[in-house]
């Protein structure tokens, strides 16, 4: 039914990527994408404090925002702040190798 529109669609996350990626150069403008509750992963769901940090983080940095800024805080700042306040110990001091232990049980 899409493609006799000439659009296309697809589930598999590199296709998507991809897409993403051509789009960046002809990106002229801030597009807001809302998400449904129920449309949330699991994990934020079961966490809703690092669902509203990551909705301020967007506000903040808004102008500049990317995709890959996103991933770059929720991986490099977020999921550790939530292994080490889980655990009580930080990132430095569990070595790498326990980090991604305990970060697998999230």
């Amino acid at each position: 039914m899409l493609s006799s529109c000439g659009m296309k669609a697809t589930s598999c996350a590199l296709t998507i990527m991809e897409w993403y990626r051509q789009s960046l150069p002809s990106w002229n403008g801030i597009e807001r994408v809302n998400i449904p509750k129920k449309d949330l992963p699991s994990f934020l769901l079961i966490n809703p404090e690092i669902c509203s940090t990551i909705k301020q983080y967007e506000r903040e940095h808004l102008p500049e925002f990317l995709i890959e800024f996103f991933f770059d805080y929720v991986h490099h700042t977020t999921l550790p702040q939530l292994v080490s306040d889980t655990v009580g110990r930080s990132k430095d001091e569990m070595g790498e190798e326990q980090y991604k232990l305990e970060l697998t049980k999230f």
